[in-house]
């Protein structure tokens, strides 16, 4: 039984990961804008739509970041998960800034 160098076996998982951060990434900004159109609402869907969106982006966030420290050939993939992760986690940080400033970011329909 041939056995192939740990290294090969190595990027491979990277990869992966890599394209799992990048999809995460992805899923978890159109989430965002999922979460942002029905965040007057507050009934069980888009309870739902913000729990999936918290959910992708944690996924995201930590599959991208290690495949960015384990990956060599895939490590750009990586990177656009990380920057997909950021546009959440930075609306997230000013929704949370303008919040603590008084604001209420979910109200600005005006609720219904």
């Amino acid at each position: 039984m041939a056995s192939q160098p740990v290294e090969l076996y190595e990027e491979r998982r990277a990869t992966k990961l890599a394209r799992i951060g990048l999809w995460t990434g992805l899923v978890s900004v159109v989430l965002l804008g999922a979460a942002i159109r029905f965040a007057h609402h507050w009934n069980p869907v888009s309870l739902a739509i913000v729990t999936a969106w918290g959910v992708a982006t944690l996924v995201a966030l930590g599959t991208s970041a290690r495949a960015v420290a384990r990956a060599t050939k895939s490590r750009h993939i990586a990177r656009w998960g990380l920057a997909l992760c950021s546009i959440s986690l930075l609306a997230l940080g000013s929704a949370g800034i303008a919040f603590a400033a008084g604001a209420d970011p979910a109200g600005a329909c005006g609720g219904g």
